[in-house]
């Protein structure tokens, strides 16, 4: 075998690992599971100020801890939307805090309203929605009745459509 024989030999052997290690790149995560940086692989997170860090995945506990808070992002625009779903996601809960002015929630009086908001989506907008008794893991509550209508104002449709795009 002549040395230009080999170099082409050995050229269609990496073209041949490099499909096969991109197949395993995009064939390693599924729709039931979540994306997870490799070894030395970058990914994003917020920092404690808010901002956006990129760091290189090494098996660590800080690593590991992100990931399991979900605060761990294959791209910068996904880390982004985290962090703008997080503040509206604060805001509404502090409308709701403001709007309750102190009075607590109680969960066995049927008479006391408790007001959520949700997305209609058939009419395709925001409603305002009332319980008694029971109560949603993750839904904010708040017992004036024009919650739905003061965080419309403040912050706005479509940052609390953002919001519930994300999966509160």
């Amino acid at each position: 075998m002549t040395i230009d024989e080999k170099i082409k030999e050995l050229e269609e052997k990496l073209e041949e690992i490099k499909k096969e290690n991109e197949k395993l790149k995009t064939g390693r995560y599924t729709k039931d599971k979540r994306w997870r940086a490799l070894f030395n692989e970058k990914y994003y997170y917020l920092n404690d100020c808010g901002g956006i860090e990129i760091f290189l995945e090494s098996s660590t506990l800080a690593d590991k801890y992100r990931y399991e808070i979900g605060n761990y992002f294959k791209t910068r625009e996904e880390a982004e939307k985290h962090s703008q779903n997080r503040l509206t996601y604060q805001q509404l809960k502090d409308i709701a805090l403001r709007l309750n002015k102190g009075q607590e929630f109680d969960w066995k009086n049927v008479e006391q309203g408790k007001y959520y908001i949700f997305y209609d989506s058939v009419v395709k907008k925001f409603e305002s929605g009332v319980c008694g008794t029971y109560r949603n893991l993750t839904e904010i509550y708040c017992l004036d009745e024009n919650f739905l209508n003061v965080a419309l104002e403040e912050i706005g449709e479509e940052k609390l459509k953002q919001l519930l795009e994300w999966g509160i």
